[in-house]
C-alpha cells in the first residue's frame, strides 16, 4: 500500500508541475522578464566594419520616452499610412469607427512625399488612388491577408507590415517593398506591436539620408496595455551609398530601446531609453547613448 501511495504522490506532483510553472509566470512575470532581458550583449553589429561605443551620460539623464497618453516619440519624419475606409460604392472616406457600414473595407492611404501620388492598401491589394475614388490595381500580394502599417522611405521604397495569409491568426512580418516592381525583402519576422511602437523614420537636416529604427520581439513585464518593451531596436540606413538600405546595428533591450538618432560628424548617435513599463516598480533608468561609425 505504501508503494501505491508513493506512486500516486509522484504522479500528483508531476501533474502539478505545469500548474506551478504557469502560476509562477503569472505572478513573477516582471522578475522573470527582467532576468531574461538582462542576459547577453547590449548590441550586435551587422558588419565587421561597423564600430559602436557607448557615450557617457554624466548627468544620469532620464528620458522616459513612453508616456501613457503621449506617443509623440513614435512620430516619423516621413509619411505613414493613414487609416481610411473603402465604401461599397468605391469611395474613399476617413475612418470613423462609430459610423462604419457593413460593406466598408479598412484601408491605408499613403501619400508619396515628392510626387504626392497616393496609394491605397486594401486587404492584400495595392491601388492607385484617383481623388476620392479607387484607381487601377497596381499589385496583389497573394501571400498576405491584410496590411497593418505602411511607411514611406522614398519614391521607390516603402516599408509594410502585413499578416501572412497561410495562418488563421494574425502573423505579422515587416517587409521592404520596391514600388517599381513590388519585389520585397523581409526585414523582421517578429515585428513589435505597430500600434504601440511602429517603425520610425528620421531625416537629419541637411542630409540626403534616411535613418530607420524598427523594433522586433516582445518582453512582457505584465499583463495588459503598456506592460511590454521590444526585445531589439534595429538601425537601418538609406543613403546615396545604400539606396536599398543597410542594417548597421541591433541594440538589444539591455542597451535600451532606441528612440532617436542623429548624425554627429562621421558617426550616428543613438538615444536609447532603458526605462521599464508602468507596471514595474522603480521603472526609471538613466538614458544610454551609442555612437555608431564605420558605415
Amino acid at each position: 500500500m505504501s508503494v501505491l501511495l508513493w506512486v500516486v504522490a509522484v504522479l500528483v506532483f508531476v501533474a502539478c508541475i505545469p500548474i506551478a510553472v504557469l502560476f509562477s509566470n503569472l505572478v513573477f512575470i516582471s522578475e522573470i522578464t527582467e532576468f531574461k532581458s538582462q542576459r547577453g550583449a547590449d548590441f550586435e553589429v551587422n558588419s565587421e566594419f561597423i564600430s559602436i561605443k557607448e557615450l557617457e551620460n554624466h548627468s544620469k539623464q532620464v528620458i522616459d520616452a513612453e508616456k501613457a497618453v503621449n506617443f509623440d516619440v513614435n512620430n516619423s519624419d516621413l509619411p505613414v499610412g493613414i487609416e481610411m475606409v473603402l465604401t461599397g460604392s468605391g469611395e474613399i472616406k476617413e475612418n470613423e469607427p462609430f459610423n462604419r457600414h457593413e460593406d466598408d473595407k479598412p484601408a491605408l492611404q499613403l501619400t508619396l512625399e515628392k510626387s504626392l501620388r497616393q496609394l491605397l492598401f486594401v486587404g492584400n491589394k495595392v491601388y492607385q488612388q484617383d481623388g476620392d475614388e479607387l484607381g487601377p490595381l497596381l499589385h496583389q500580394f497573394n501571400e498576405f491577408s491584410h496590411f497593418s502599417f505602411v511607411n514611406y522611405i522614398d519614391e521607390n521604397t516603402i516599408l509594410i507590415v502585413a499578416s501572412l495569409a497561410e495562418f488563421q491568426h494574425v502573423e505579422n512580418r515587416l517587409w521592404q517593398v520596391n514600388l517599381s516592381d513590388f519585389s520585397k525583402m523581409l526585414l523582421s519576422s517578429d515585428p513589435y506591436f505597430t500600434f504601440s511602437r511602429p517603425p520610425k523614420t528620421i531625416t537629419p537636416a541637411g542630409s540626403a539620408s534616411v535613418i530607420v529604427i524598427y523594433y522586433s520581439g516582445n518582453y512582457a513585464f505584465g499583463h495588459g496595455g503598456h506592460s511590454s518593451r521590444p526585445k531589439q531596436s534595429t538601425i537601418r540606413l538609406y543613403s546615396p551609398k545604400y539606396l536599398q538600405g543597410n542594417e548597421l546595428v541591433m541594440i538589444n533591450y539591455k542597451g535600451g530601446t532606441v528612440i532617436d538618432a542623429r548624425f554627429e560628424g562621421e558617426s550616428i548617435v543613438l538615444t536609447a531609453d532603458p526605462s521599464r513599463p508602468f507596471t514595474v516598480d522603480d521603472r526609471e533608468r538613466p538614458a544610454r547613448f551609442w555612437s555608431v561609425g564605420g558605415y
